[in-house]
């Protein structure tokens, strides 16, 4: 269980900068333009 929860917290995690990234990318490309 509580390993469950941590491999969840880290996915949870890794999305969360995924997502941070792609609005950084996002955001460069719209200033370039």
């Amino acid at each position: 269980m509580l390993r469950y929860v941590t491999v969840s917290k880290n996915s949870l995690h890794d999305i969360t900068l995924v997502a941070l990234i792609h609005d950084i990318k996002f955001n460069l490309i719209k200033l370039l333009q």
